[in-house]
C-alpha cells in the first residue's frame, strides 16, 4: 500500500491531497484552472462523506463499495427532489 499521505500528494488531508494534485495536472497543461476547481470541489465533497460515514482520512483506503455507496446516496437524493440529476452526476 502507498504510504499514509493520499498517494504521495503532500498533505494527509484528502481534500487538500487532491488539490495538490490538481494543481500539478494545471501546471503540466493536463486540465485548465476552472476544471481543476470544479473538480476539487466535487471531490471535497465525497472526502468529507467519506470521512463521516466511514471513518475513512486516506485515499488508499477508499475502496470500490464506498464509491458505489456514494452513488446509491445521490441517486436517493435525487428521487426524493433534493438534487438535480446533472448535479449529482456532476460529483459523481
Amino acid at each position: 500500500m502507498a504510504t499514509r499521505n493520499n498517494y504521495g500528494n503532500r498533505s494527509r488531508d484528502m481534500s487538500r491531497a487532491a488539490q495538490n494534485a490538481l494543481h500539478d495536472a494545471v501546471q503540466r497543461g493536463e486540465v485548465s484552472y476552472q476544471t481543476a476547481r470544479d473538480y476539487s470541489g466535487r471531490f471535497g465533497r465525497f472526502a468529507t462523506w467519506v470521512k463521516e460515514t466511514y471513518g475513512i482520512k486516506y485515499m488508499e483506503r477508499i475502496q470500490p463499495e464506498h464509491l458505489v455507496q456514494y452513488g446509491r446516496e445521490l441517486a436517493q437524493e435525487v428521487a426524493d427532489g433534493d438534487r438535480s440529476a446533472s448535479s449529482a452526476q456532476n460529483l459523481v
